[in-house]
């Protein structure tokens, strides 16, 4: 009886810890009545928690997780809409954290030490939409297994060499920044590992340097900067890139070697609302493996012109002429297919 009393026992409190976890019960005080309203937890399937605030007192919250936490694993913490400015020296200290993403917090400096504690256990960090004013590069390098970081618009005006040199990122986002100067070296020791780069929005006035040597690239967005010209071999050693977005730029021209070296792998080109007069056949005719393109001239030119009958000319007039130009459309792109797979 004993025995079965005390399975009933160990069933009971198990349930309650489910329920417990099913609806949201953080693991701190029941007196931080604050917290429990601007937080939510949950475990995942290998019980490592989950904490999600907003908004929240960042310091309330800080004390609780060094008080109740610290034996926790934690897959994510998550914190938006606070007032930090600066994060404290060490705040993660005595943690073991897979996931940091601070938001909407108007952080404008992250100290050397921050992160000391989860050298080798931080994997995700994620601190856009903030006033950082110069990439944290001390902070950065002390994360050894870091592989993605969202640094995106904040306002950092520059990379400085070895910026990233020992981390092994394999996604990099700093889209709306400010960045003024890129040194050639901002990207040495991530070569092999990193995939993903997103510059977009960072009035860029041509493609950096810096990007030159990123062996490993698969992903590329230089979108919405300040861009004029495609000039030769600018890819040359990207040789797994797939994917490149160059769309609101002011690109007028683009070198008929501009892609050499992704010929066989990109996939994905955009260069909508450019400035190109007429469409760059010899240097998109070189990529064979090109499934995707966006070019958007001709459109605009039949767009307009449509435009102009639709009010100048009788209605079934204009819809017999969309209906022309659809079809030449669709021919014309038809046969820069058929080329371009030649």
């Amino acid at each position: 009886m004993e025995a079965a009393h005390k399975l009933h026992l160990f069933i009971y409190l198990g349930l309650l810890s489910l329920i417990s976890i099913i609806n949201g019960q953080c693991p701190w005080s029941r007196e931080l009545n604050d917290l429990h309203t601007d937080c939510i937890c949950s475990y995942n399937n290998v019980q490592r928690l989950t904490i999600q605030c907003s908004p929240v007192n960042f310091t309330r919250l800080v004390d609780a997780l060094h008080t109740s936490v610290q034996s926790i694993p934690i897959e994510l913490l998550y914190i938006n809409n606070s007032s930090i400015e600066i994060l404290p020296e060490s705040v993660f200290d005595g943690m073991d954290i897979q996931s940091v993403q601070i938001t909407k917090s108007k952080i404008k400096h992250i100290p050397d030490t921050a992160f000391i504690g989860l050298q080798s256990k931080l994997v995700r960090l994620n601190l856009q939409d903030n006033q950082i004013q110069a990439l944290p590069v001390g902070a950065i390098n002390s994360l050894t297994s870091l592989k993605v970081l969202d640094l995106s618009n904040n306002n950092i005006t520059s990379l400085p060499e070895n910026s990233f040199t020992h981390t092994q990122l394999s996604t990099l986002k700093l889209a709306d920044n400010n960045l003024a100067y890129i040194s050639d070296s901002s990207f040495k020791g991530v070569e092999p590992y990193l995939k993903n780069l997103n510059l977009k929005g960072t009035s860029l006035h041509k493609i950096p340097e810096a990007i030159k040597n990123l062996t490993a690239l698969a992903f590329l967005d230089l979108a919405q900067n300040k861009i004029e010209q495609i000039e030769p071999y600018q890819f040359e050693n990207l040789r797994t890139l797939t994917a490149l977005s160059l769309e609101r730029n002011q690109i007028k021209s683009v070198n008929e070697k501009a892609f050499l070296g992704v010929n066989d792998s990109l996939s994905s080109l955009s260069l909508l609302n450019n400035l190109l007069t007429s469409f760059p056949s010899q240097a998109i005719s070189s990529l064979t493996e090109l499934r995707v393109s966006a070019l958007p001239f001709l459109f605009s030119f039949f767009f307009y012109f449509f435009f102009f009958f639709f009010f100048y000319s009788s209605s079934s007039f204009a819809l017999l002429l969309l209906l022309l130009l659809l079809q030449f459309v669709f021919f014309s792109q038809l046969q820069n297919q058929n080329q371009l797979k030649k």
